[in-house]
């Protein structure tokens, strides 16, 4: 398949359904301006209607046949709660940033072999793929993060939820793992947080631990009323566990 140098993909709403295979590829869908010269990406603002929030549509959409390989990836879903999803692999060699101003459904493959991987939702997250990245990845929803699949980073991960974090799958770094939430977190049997390092959980609700939370150096700070651990907490070297 030929690999052309700039992919431009421009649209109100964009469904993938074939690979797009480029040296950089910049998506961008709903209501926006678009800078040629910079490449700069501006929402317009335009939100949902009431019909669209309770039947979700997606500003851009990549089925379990679509994909995008490029070194740099910036994907932006413009429209506020149109949301983005992914069946597809999503593959980037130098940089991925990818934005989504409404929820963000990651059910294929995303994989980011640079130095930065950015994630950013407006609404809520949902991981039931698998999300990996080489060095540092930055996970952050202004909602609720819910993750049943896979999400590594050969570096640092940090993951940050405004709303509540459940976990059924796993979160796992080598080197520095941090899971930071304004509600509650919630880990199910079978799940793992997991760091070769530096594990920091910080929660300003309550926390459930039923799942395996295992770091060198592990710190477990809650803010609400309640810590309930049905799994384990370990810290080989060091372990903290603090109510704030």
């Amino acid at each position: 398949m030929p690999v052309i140098a700039i992919a431009v993909l421009l649209a109100d709403a964009i469904a993938i359904n074939g690979t797009v295979n480029a040296t950089n590829a910049i998506v961008a869908a709903g209501n926006f301006t678009f800078d040629n010269g910079s490449g700069a990406i501006t929402s317009a603002g335009k939100a949902a209607t009431a019909r669209q929030y309770v039947y979700p549509e997606y500003s851009i959409d990549i089925s379990n046949l679509g994909g995008i390989k490029a070194n740099s990836i910036t994907m932006v879903g413009n429209n506020l709660g149109f949301g983005v999803r992914n069946k597809g692999a999503i593959v980037a060699n130098t940089s991925l940033s990818l934005t989504s101003f409404g929820s963000l459904t990651n059910e294929g493959s995303i994989a980011s072999n640079g130095m930065m991987t950015q994630v950013l939702s407006a609404g809520n997250f949902k991981n039931t793929g698998n999300i990996s990245s080489n060095n540092i990845a930055l996970l952050n929803s202004l909602s609720s993060i819910s993750n049943s699949g896979t999400i590594s980073s050969t570096g640092n991960l940090l993951v940050n939820a405004s709303g509540n974090i459940e976990n059924t799958g796993k979160f796992k770094a080598a080197s520095t793992l941090s899971v930071m939430t304004n509600g509650n977190l919630k880990t199910t049997y079978g799940s793992n947080l997991l760091s070769d390092n530096q594990l920091t959980v910080t929660a300003a609700g309550n926390i459930e631990n039923g799942g395996s939370t295992r770091g060198k150096n592990t710190t477990v700070t809650f803010g609400g009323d309640t810590l309930k651990v049905t799994g384990n907490i370990f810290g080989y070297d060091t372990l903290l566990v603090q109510a704030k």
